[in-house]
């Protein structure tokens, strides 16, 4: 079959968010950077004991040049070695 009757590729959400940003004059502000954090501990208190857990505190203006605006929510989700955090929209809080 000539390729030109071929039906058209199905448009994905990721497909649609990179042609958006190619036609987009700041896409330059969407590089990918690399900010390094501690893992510390905290301390948690249940009615029975007092356990450490750990913790990562992330802070900066960087957030909300991000896309990350303060009170906004965001969607963790968690592998081995890795958390990929996104901005929730207004009208989608339910991950």
């Amino acid at each position: 079959m000539p390729w030109n009757l071929l039906p058209p590729a199905p448009t994905t959400p990721h497909l649609r968010l990179f042609r958006t940003l190619l036609g987009n004059p700041n896409t330059h502000l969407l590089t990918m950077k690399t900010h390094r954090f501690t893992v510390s501990r905290r301390f948690r208190q249940n009615h029975r004991s007092i356990s450490r857990v750990p913790f990562i505190r992330i802070a900066g203006n960087w957030l909300e040049q991000a896309g990350f605006p303060i009170a906004g929510k965001v969607q963790a989700q968690v592998s081995h070695g890795q958390i990929i955090l996104t901005v929730l929209s207004p009208t989608n809080t339910n991950p």
